[in-house]
């Protein structure tokens, strides 16, 4: 199987003088990560969700909200986007386009057929194909396997600033929140972020969003209808869920465990 027969054909791109606002409004809209940057079919470079949450103010800034907003609008994607950006070409087989994938710091390679970019594959794409490859035997392999410790963990009532800058010095995407004692009550992902970040309110009300996120708790935009996994789960089952459902995380109960995407596209 080829990078041809998983990549995504339509991609959603951006010229590197849209706003930091309106590329965030553009990810949420269209429920992506990954935001090629182009100009006409030429890859200029790419831009992440956590690249423009990396561009907002901290929670310590001095800038007042107005100041916040008028950065958001009026600064370009091009000073917050990677330009030495892994690609891959339509070509190159499913493992191959894995390996480049697992060595590279994003969960997308843009497709690239002489010098043009023609589609986008991603971690998810990937892991479709890896099961469809496996066949048989992910129906017995157990996630046991593959799952590792949670690096870190959140609260409810911690700022959801504070949350973000733990995910940030961790370099994670998802931090389950727990009780005092270790329960599970919720997962916080860089989906709910940009989701909070984007709110569906009026254009001009909605570059206010980062300012008001600042002062927001986790459990005000933590998902908490989480999906999990046993240790005995298979790994059929779990990359199903994260095929079914769009997700980068599963719990693993009655452990300090999760297992990810990246933990079954690395099985030998």
């Amino acid at each position: 199987m080829y990078i041809r027969d998983l990549m995504t054909h339509s991609v959603i791109t951006a010229p590197p003088t849209m706003s930091l606002a309106l590329a965030q409004r553009l990810m949420h809209d269209h429920r992506i990560r990954h935001l090629p940057v182009v100009q006409g079919s030429q890859l200029m470079g790419l831009v992440t969700d956590r690249d423009l949450r990396q561009a907002l103010p901290s929670s310590i800034t001095t800038l007042t909200p107005d100041e916040i907003t008028y950065k958001m609008a009026t600064i370009a994607i091009a000073t917050c986007m990677t330009r030495a950006v892994s690609t891959v070409p339509p070509e190159v087989d499913i493992m191959q386009g894995t390996r480049r994938l697992l060595e590279g710091p994003y969960g997308c390679l843009p497709v690239l057929s002489s010098g043009q970019l023609v589609g986008l594959v991603t971690a998810i794409d990937l892991l479709r194909g890896f099961l469809m490859d496996l066949g048989g035997v992910a129906a017995h392999l157990p996630v046991r396997a593959s799952m590792h410790a949670a690096p870190l963990t959140g609260h409810k009532d911690d700022l959801v600033s504070q949350a973000q800058q733990r995910m940030q010095s961790g370099t994670i995407r998802h931090l389950p929140i727990v009780t005092e004692d270790g329960k599970l009550l919720g997962l916080l992902s860089d989906r709910d972020l940009l989701q909070a970040s984007a709110s569906s309110m009026p254009l001009l009300a909605r570059y206010e969003a980062p300012a008001l996120l600042m002062a927001m708790q986790v459990k005000d935009i933590m998902t908490t209808d989480v999906y999990t996994a046993t240790e005995e789960t298979t790994v059929a089952t779990a990359g199903q869920l994260f095929l079914d459902h769009k997700l980068g995380c599963l719990p693993v109960v009655d452990t300090d465990e999760v297992i990810t995407i990246y933990d079954i596209l690395c099985l030998p």
